[in-house]
């Protein structure tokens, strides 16, 4: 009776015990494999697509864009999509007139540039415009004054010229010889309703305090000239007449290597052109562009030659 009372007290207290270990093992299990069955061995070693996992399925299948360049950009000739044609087409081409003397080297924005122009101005020197219709750089310049002849080149484009001061001449110089009224800036403003821009510059601390002469510092970009001027003289339809451009030449119908210098009337002023027979372009030597520290490249230079006159 002794031994039968122990065997009781033994199972009471045993079975209860061993009763709730194994449905805490068992529960554990299950909980492991996420409810499926216990002997059932779970293959994770594939992924639904995300295509599959929801009814609204073609948004999230990526599929690789074709993109369609079927425009040409009449400044430059490089193919562009047709949105991006209407794009810049919305606008006129911002031309900006460059410094270009020693002392205002390196300038900024026209590796960016979709046309450069180089023209002969007064006392052996040199001025650049830089044009810009499909690209934006984040900074130009210096920015200097206009002579008439720039906005000759602006007219072809319907372009809206961007500089800071202007060739004028006196009213006594005028009734003298009325012949000088052809570079007097105010006259010919008048004369062809030129679109031009005079704002939104600001000076370069940096250059400043590099002791840089005062006119050689004038800087700005889109952003800063479009938000001082009205909408309606940047914003306007443009229709360019390209030029007739073709398709690089193979390597091997590429010529060799070769150079071509350009003078406008001393040292500081002459430029070389070298042809890099690899990337099919000319660069020109001791050329960079301040924003980006990237060589001046050209596909292609045309130079024109024009009698000059020396009206003073």
């Amino acid at each position: 009776k002794a031994f039968s009372n122990k065997k009781v007290v033994v199972l009471s207290i045993v079975l209860p015990i061993v009763t709730i270990i194994l449905v805490l093992f068992l529960s554990f299990l299950v909980f492991q494999t996420g409810n499926a069955p216990i002997n059932k061995t779970i293959d994770d070693s594939y992924v639904l697509l995300p295509s599959y996992t929801s009814i609204n399925t073609l948004s999230q299948i990526a599929i690789p864009e074709i993109i369609v360049r079927d425009k040409v950009n009449p400044l430059n000739g490089t193919l562009i999509t047709t949105d991006q044609f209407k794009e810049y087409s919305q606008y006129r081409p911002i031309i900006v007139v460059t410094d270009n003397q020693k002392d205002a080297r390196p300038l900024s924005g026209l590796s960016d540039a979709d046309l450069v122009y180089e023209f002969p101005v007064e006392g052996g020197i040199s001025r650049i415009l830089g044009v810009y219709w499909s690209t934006y750089p984040k900074t130009f310049g210096p920015i200097r004054s206009f002579r008439t002849y720039f906005g000759d080149v602006s007219q072809e484009f319907d372009g809206l010229i961007y500089h800071y001061g202007q060739a004028e001449l006196l009213p006594t110089e005028l009734a003298s010889k009325p012949e000088l009224s052809v570079v007097n800036s105010s006259t010919y403003f008048d004369t062809y309703d030129v679109k031009r821009v005079s704002c939104g510059g600001y000076r370069d601390e940096e250059r400043i305090k590099n002791n840089v002469a005062t006119e050689h510092t004038l800087y700005s970009d889109s952003n800063r000239m479009r938000a001082c001027a009205p909408v309606e003289r940047y914003k306007s339809p443009t229709n360019i007449t390209p030029l007739k451009y073709k398709l690089d030449a193979e390597y091997k119908d590429r010529s060799n290597n070769s150079s071509l210098k350009v003078n406008f009337g001393n040292s500081d002023n002459s430029f070389t052109y070298t042809f890099n027979r690899d990337e099919n372009v000319y660069i020109k030597e001791g050329f960079v562009d301040r924003n980006n520290s990237e060589s001046i490249k050209l596909k292609n230079i045309i130079i024109e030659e024009v009698p000059v006159t020396e009206l003073f």
